[in-house]
């Protein structure tokens, strides 16, 4: 091998090196995360890996029609467990239901907020069969805020906040609404 050769190879790989420790945190687009977390049982088409996972084209569309199927698509195991953040979670959702249900979604899809896919609170209780407990989990009002921008300073939505229960996140059977109101 040439020394040409081998300074172009160690030129390109400090090239590569440098874009990757450059990129920042948030730089994947909602394609390549989809890519990255989904594609690999819904394939790059959206399409069944038959006998594992339905096709989301066909069924995401409809699925957003309604409060329930909203909440489903969020508390899919590998949404629900992902490790991109909630506005990356957010914008990986609206990103599916655009390119594979954008035929059937409705005209006033609202999309899928940051607030709407987090994981607020978490308690692991074991039960023996037939026992019952009672668990409290305390979400801070501070933990629904998001920084306004415009306003420069933190503020929380007034809004209805839908709370899950289950043995796992994919069992996730209970749920209840809770609103969120200014004070009085």
């Amino acid at each position: 091998m040439s020394s040409v050769s081998v300074v172009r190879k160690t030129a390109i790989l400090a090239a590569v090196s440098a874009l990757c420790v450059a990129r920042p945190a948030r730089a994947w687009s909602p394609a390549v995360n989809y890519a990255l977390n989904c594609q690999g049982c819904h394939l790059a088409d959206g399409s069944a890996t038959p006998d594992l996972v339905p096709p989301l084209q066909g069924s995401v569309g409809r699925l957003v029609h309604v409060p329930e199927g909203r909440a489903y698509l969020v508390r899919l195991p590998n949404v629900a467990s992902t490790t991109l953040s909630d506005a990356e979670t957010a914008e990986l959702l609206n990103w599916v239901v655009e390119r594979f249900g954008a035929g059937e979604r409705p005209r006033e899809f609202a999309p899928f907020t940051a607030a709407e896919v987090a994981l607020r609170a978490f308690r692991r209780v074991s039960l023996a069969p037939g026992a019952r407990e009672t668990v409290a989990l305390e979400v801070p009002i501070a933990e629904l805020a998001f920084y306004d921008e415009a306003a420069s300073a933190w503020r929380v939505d007034e809004l209805a906040y839908t709370v899950h229960v289950g043995t796992s996140s994919r069992d996730l059977p209970l749920s209840a609404t809770l609103e969120v109101r200014a004070r009085q």
